[in-house]
C-alpha cells in the first residue's frame, strides 16, 4: 500500500502518544505539534504539516508560539527536499519482501529470545548500555541519548489501543538486544528501540532481534511495518536485507 510522508508521520505519532509523545494538537490550520513531557530535545518536540504545505512566516510563528508555551526548542520535521545536507537526512523504511524477513527469523543463531509487554529491567538495561556513555562513534547508528528517554521508555503507557512487545535477545542468560513493535489496533506497526549491548554488536544480534520482534507482529495482526534510520547507513543497508525498503526521507530541522 502506498502512503504519503503526511500519513506516515500520523501513524509514527499515534504509535507513540502515552510514551515518547505526550501531546499531539493542531497549532494552525494543516499543522500539528507532537511534543513530550520528558524528552526535552527536538527529536520529540516538533512541528509537522498534515497536508503536505510549505512552510510560511505564519506557520514558523505559530510554531514558535507553541514551542515557547510549553519550554521547547521551535522545530518542523518535513520531507526531505533538493539541497538538504546528507547527514541531516533519515530513511523511512516500509516492509516489503516478506520472504527475505521470514528468512532472516528463521536463520539458526546462539540468541534465546523472549517478549515482554512492558519495559522491564532487561529492556531497560540493554537499552541504556546501547545508548549510553560508552557508546563508540565507530558504531554505526549509535549515540548517547540522555536519561529521560529511559524514563519515557519505562513509563509508557498506550493510547488508543495501540499494543507494544519488546523482544529481548539473551546470551547466556544475559540480555544482550533488544527490539520494540508499537501496533496500532488496525495493523500499523513501527519498529523501535532496536539496540545491542557493547560487548555483542558485529555478531548478529540485532538483525535476529529486529526479525524476531517483526515476524511476531505479522504473526498477531499487523499489516504493514515502518522504522526510521540514518540514510545511505549500515543500518539501512542492515534493513534493506531483513525486507524494508526506502520509502522516502525526512528531515527534522530547528527553527
Amino acid at each position: 500500500m502506498s502512503h504519503s510522508s503526511q500519513a506516515l508521520m500520523a501513524h509514527h505519532v499515534r504509535l507513540h502518544l502515552g510514551g515518547y509523545f505526550s501531546e499531539d494538537i493542531e497549532i494552525c490550520p494543516g499543522w500539528r505539534f507532537a511534543s513530550s513531557a520528558v524528552v526535552p530535545d527536538i527529536y520529540w518536540n516538533y512541528a509537522y504539516s498534515t497536508s503536505g504545505a510549505s512552510m510560511t512566516p505564519e506557520v514558523e510563528e505559530s510554531i514558535r508560539t507553541h514551542a515557547s508555551r510549553i519550554s521547547r526548542s521551535p522545530a518542523w520535521w518535513h520531507p526531505s527536499e533538493p539541497g538538504d545536507h546528507a547527514d541531516s537526512l533519515e530513511a523511512w523504511m516500509m516492509l516489503r519482501d516478506l520472504d527475505a524477513l521470514r528468512e532472516a527469523q528463521t536463520t539458526t543463531s546462539p540468541w534465546r529470545l523472549a517478549t515482554s509487554s512492558v519495559a522491564n529491567d532487561d529492556v531497560l538495561s540493554v537499552f541504556g548500555d546501547a545508548y549510553g556513555p560508552e557508546g563508540s562513534p565507530d558504531d554505526a547508528g549509535y549515540f548517547e541519548l540522555p536519561p529521560a528517554y529511559i524514563d519515557a521508555l519505562r513509563d509508557t503507557v498506550p493510547e488508543g489501543g495501540v499494543r507494544v512487545a519488546h523482544t529481548v535477545a539473551y546470551h547466556d542468560g544475559e540480555p544482550v538486544g533488544i527490539a520494540s513493535v508499537y501496533q496500532e489496533a488496525e495493523g500499523f506497526a513501527g519498529l523501535y528501540n532496536v539496540g545491542v549491548s557493547h560487548g555483542f554488536r558485529r555478531r548478529g544480534v540485532g538483525s535476529a532481534v529486529s526479525a524476531s520482534a517483526v515476524a511476531r507482529a505479522l504473526d498477531t495482526g499487523a499489516t504493514e511495518v515502518i522504522l526510521q534510520t540514518p540514510a545511505s547507513s549500515p543500518v539501512e543497508s542492515l534493513y534493506r536485507a531483513l525486507g524494508f525498503e526506502r520509502v522516502f526521507c525526512g528531515v527534522l530541522a530547528a527553527l
